[in-house]
């Protein structure tokens, strides 16, 4: 269970979302929405799914973020097969969550670079790179990765992902965000209309 994500949590939106980049619509729901699984939800139910996807990405930890994507990847398998590049990439992202050490960090973050971020896997590799550590070399001066550099990551794999269908995109982020919250606890009952 992530907390910030269950139903009853009681860390509000706002502590969540501070920072995260949203459009006008998706902000001006967060002062009524009294968590951020409220929020999600009712962005999902107002056709808001990218800001969804933000906002979940955000209050989730750093490897629940790597780990959604790379689940997303797989799933997508069927659709656009990985070229071996892309296998490397998303093998290295999911040798960070199972085994997260500065050399699975480094690895991940070769491969990332290699790629020049062009894929979602080889952003899946970025956001397990930034997820900690230091984004210089090592000998050089620790330069410590913003904060939120691992949910952003994240966020532009999965919508790398969901164009791969233009005209379904938004469709096919929601289903993914939905089967993730499933996961965290119970789906809340539909709003009355």
């Amino acid at each position: 269970m992530v907390a910030a994500l269950e139903i009853a949590s009681t860390t509000p939106a706002e502590a969540v979302v501070r920072g995260v980049e949203l459009s006008d619509e998706a902000r001006a729901l967060v002062p009524g929405s009294r968590n951020a699984r409220g929020l999600i939800d009712l962005l999902l139910e107002k056709g808001l799914a990218r800001d969804a996807a933000r906002v979940m990405l955000r209050a989730m930890p750093r490897r629940y973020a790597v780990a959604w994507l790379c689940d997303c990847i797989r799933r997508d398998v069927d659709r656009q097969p990985l070229t071996p590049f892309e296998t490397t990439c998303l093998e290295a992202a999911e040798n960070w969550i199972r085994s997260d050490t500065e050399e699975s960090r480094r690895a991940a973050a070769d491969r990332a670079k290699v790629s020049e971020y062009r894929t979602p896997s080889a952003m899946a590799a970025a956001a397990a790179a930034w997820s900690g550590g230091s984004l210089s070399a090592p000998g050089f001066t620790v330069v410590p990765p913003p904060e939120h550099l691992t949910a952003e990551a994240c966020f532009g794999g999965v919508l790398m992902l969901a164009v791969r269908e233009p005209l379904r995109s938004g469709e096919r982020l929601e289903g993914w965000i939905r089967r993730a919250l499933a996961s965290f606890g119970p789906t809340p009952a539909p709003r009355a209309s």
